[in-house]
């Protein structure tokens, strides 16, 4: 049997040429739906400008700012990928592309786990926050890369919720080890105190504490000794300096009586 008569299977994720199957649809299909065209390399996306402009600083610069695309009905798109712009308009509007990329793993196409970090450069790029917070959801939940690339990514991108649920998730010294950098100068000071506290648990090591009663007794000694230092310091200054001054009295009052016994 050949190969037409026998075709595979299409996934329910999968378009009818076989690409991935797109949540939405940017095809200017509804003229009430776009005001203006995108042009990423030979894709064309019909948006909405107050949209884009809304989930990005970017785009509303762009759009309503004194720039050259404003009254422009066609923008090219410089260094930006078709597929991962796809996913990022999806994002901004409230699908779960990423999510349901996860289920074509058996298909001969990019899948979430390999475009996310696509969807993360373009959504730095545009400031997008609620499509960042997306790919933080995903990679916390859902995606399965490795520790390590996870954790790169939560510093690169400042995600601490990811780089807590990362730290968390190592119980065994082989997990310990798959996550070390080559230069562990790349770690901020906070994910170095995190991950040596992650390390004491790993490998039971007990924080030394000081006891209680121990504090207690230091801080009685301390309330008894030093007090009583300083203020026989204090009273040997004083006397010195009532000494000193006895002695001026003295010495005036020696000059005084001469004086009157030369005036007599």
């Amino acid at each position: 049997m050949s190969a037409q008569e026998n075709p595979r299977r299409r996934s329910f994720n999968e378009e009818d040429d076989g690409s991935p199957r797109k949540l939405m649809k940017f095809d200017g299909s509804n003229e009430h739906f776009f005001d203006v065209v995108l042009l990423v390399k030979d894709e064309r996306f019909y948006v909405l400008k107050a949209h884009l402009a809304q989930h990005s600083p970017i785009f509303y610069s762009m759009f309503f700012r004194d720039y050259a695309e404003r009254d422009k009905k066609e923008i090219e798109l410089n260094e930006v990928e078709p597929n991962y712009f796809q996913n990022f308009l999806e994002l901004i509007n409230g699908e779960s592309c990423l999510e349901v990329a996860l289920l074509s793993r058996s298909y001969n196409y990019q899948f979430s786990d390999e475009n996310i970090e696509g969807v993360l450069k373009l959504s730095r790029m545009y400031l997008a926050a609620t499509a960042l917070r997306a790919c933080q959801l995903f990679l916390i939940e859902k995606s399965e890369i490795p520790k390590k690339r996870k954790l790169e990514l939560a510093l690169e991108y400042q995600f601490n919720d990811l780089k807590k649920t990362v730290i968390a998730s190592i119980t065994t010294k082989a997990d310990l080890e798959k996550v070390i950098p080559t230069d562990i100068d790349s770690w901020d000071a906070d994910t170095i105190k995190l991950m040596f506290q992650r390390s004491l648990n790993i490998f039971e090591v007990q924080q030394p504490v000081q006891e209680p009663v121990n504090n207690v007794q230091v801080e009685v000694q301390a309330a008894d000794t030093v007090p009583v230092v300083v203020f026989r310091e204090r009273m040997l200054q004083f006397e010195m300096i009532i000494q000193h001054q006895l002695g001026e009295i003295r010495d005036l009052e020696e000059q005084l009586r001469l004086e009157l016994q030369r005036n007599r």
